[in-house]
Parts: structure tokens; C-alpha cells; sequence
């Protein structure tokens, strides 16, 4: 995993090949098992294909997602994909070694997360948002080798992050943030 702070626009570190080579294949062995197995939880892993902006009363997005959290209600430390993760933000080094990061200072602080996988298709899109956190992480993985389309633009700051497979981002969740096609 290759990790780089940026200041400018804004504070943010972007993540190379964030899972290892032999992670690869569990991630995506796990990912299938959730989605494939609409039974595993209640409910079914996806649990919607929109979000909906609760106070103007409308679609924000169009994609599939669940929570990996309850897909393994108590037992969430049973997900690879959470592990992972777990030990690459927030059991590592990052905010030693990004000391000059405010967002790396809040990883050991923070106290709660959540784990949202969403599956976007061609015509997929989540329109001008901020998440309900303090930290925002996106990690991309695709099926397809070739694709097109699902850049994170940062319109308030003219910047546009533009996904690679297996790579990943981490800002300030008070950004206002598009998924473009």
C-alpha cells in the first residue's frame, strides 16, 4: 500500500493498491457471498438503491448498498473486508506519519464507523451530498478492468479524484461530494 497526504485543495490522503495481493481475493470472495446470498441478513444485504435527502424529501442517489455492519449484527469483526480496513486506518500509523494531517489526527480518536458497501452500475450516480461523519473513506473496487466514469468531484474545490481499482480516499466528511458518471 502506497499512502500520500495532500494539502491542497484540502487535507486528504489517497491510497494505492489499499489491499494487499493476497487480501484481493477474500475481499472479493466475501463481497460475492453477501451479495449473491439475499438471505444472509433479514432484510437482505441490499438494503436500498437510493438515498434520500430527509429534509427536501428526495432521491439523492441511484446504486445498490448495504451495511456490512448488518450483514454481521455483533459479529462485524467476522468480515475480512472490515478487518482489513480496521488494521490499515485506524490500528496503523498514519496519523505518526501524516502528523502535519488534521484529518490523520482524528483517525485514532475517532469512535465510531460504519462499513457501506455500494455497487454502482453504468447509469449509477450520487448527486451533491456530505456524509453524516467526521471521516470519509472510499475505497474502489471494480469488476470490470476497464470501465469509465465514478470520478469524486469536489466542486467547492474545482478538484476531481478520479478512481483506479484498488485504490482509496480519505477526507473531511463536511466536503460536498458528487459521484459522476
Amino acid at each position: 500500500m502506497i499512502t500520500n497526504h495532500y494539502n491542497q485543495p484540502f487535507d486528504y490522503i489517497s491510497f494505492k493498491d489499499f489491499f494487499d495481493a493476497d487480501q484481493l481475493p477474500v475481499v472479493w470472495d466475501e463481497l460475492n457471498f453477501l451479495i449473491k446470498n439475499n438471505n444472509f441478513v433479514s432484510k437482505g444485504p441490499v438494503l436500498g438503491t437510493d438515498a434520500l435527502d430527509t429534509e427536501k424529501k428526495h432521491s439523492l442517489a441511484k446504486r445498490h448498498s448495504f451495511f456490512i455492519d448488518e450483514c454481521f449484527i455483533n459479529h462485524r469483526e467476522t468480515s475480512n473486508i472490515y478487518k482489513f480496513i480496521q488494521k490499515k486506518l485506524f490500528y496503523s500509523d498514519l496519523h505518526l506519519k501524516y502528523s502535519r494531517s488534521t484529518i490523520a489526527q482524528y483517525i485514532p480518536i475517532t469512535n465510531h464507523d460504519s462499513l457501506l458497501v455500494s455497487l454502482y452500475n453504468s447509469e449509477d450516480y450520487y448527486k451533491r451530498h456530505k456524509d453524516k461523519s467526521v471521516l470519509t473513506f472510499i475505497a474502489y473496487m471494480f469488476y470490470k478492468k476497464s470501465h469509465s466514469g465514478g470520478d469524486l468531484v469536489f466542486d467547492d474545490y474545482n478538484f476531481t479524484f478520479t478512481p483506479k481499482h484498488n485504490n482509496a480516499i480519505l477526507f473531511p466528511s463536511c466536503l460536498s461530494i458528487v459521484t459522476g458518471k
